[in-house]
C-alpha cells in the first residue's frame, strides 16, 4: 500500500462531511482509485487496495453508491460522477492533475509527483481499455 508523502501532509479539517462533497471521479481501471471532490479546496483522495494484495472485487461501484445515496438524502441533489484515466483535484487549495498510467514492471500501486501532476502508478495488469 502506499501512502502520499509527508510532505503533502499538514493540518487538515478532520471533517469531510458527505453533504460538503461536490462530485465524485473514479479511474476506469482495476486500480479503484476514488477522489471525492469538496468546496473546501481539499479533495480526498482514495485508492482501494486490500492489505497484502490487490481487492479481488470491484467496490468502487459500491462505495460509490452508497456515498451519493446518503447524499441524497442530505441535500436533496445528485452527486455527478464523473470516470476518467485523467481529472483536475484540490489539495491544500491548490489545482492539481491526477493521471492514472499503467506502467510496466510496478509490482503495486504508488502515488508520485512532478510540480502539480500526480501520477498514480499502477501494474499494467489494471490498465483500462479507455
Amino acid at each position: 500500500m502506499s501512502y502520499l508523502p509527508s510532505s503533502w501532509s499538514g493540518p487538515r479539517n478532520p471533517f469531510f462531511t458527505v453533504s460538503s462533497i461536490t462530485s465524485i471521479s473514479v479511474s476506469p481501471g482495476r486500480d479503484q482509485l476514488v477522489v471525492f471532490h469538496s468546496h473546501h479546496n481539499n479533495d480526498l483522495v482514495i485508492a482501494l487496495q486490500g492489505e497484502h494484495q490487490p481487492l479481488k472485487e470491484d467496490r468502487v461501484g459500491e462505495i460509490i453508491a452508497h456515498v451519493s445515496k446518503r447524499h441524497y438524502e442530505l441535500t436533496q441533489a445528485d452527486l455527478p460522477v464523473t470516470v476518467s484515466p485523467t481529472f483536475q483535484l484540490r489539495l491544500g487549495n491548490k489545482m492539481r492533475t491526477l493521471s492514472v498510467e499503467a506502467v510496466a514492471g510496478v509490482d503495486s500501486p504508488a502515488f508520485e509527483h512532478s510540480g502539480a501532476v500526480i501520477v498514480f502508478k499502477v501494474p499494467s495488469s489494471y490498465a483500462s481499455a479507455i
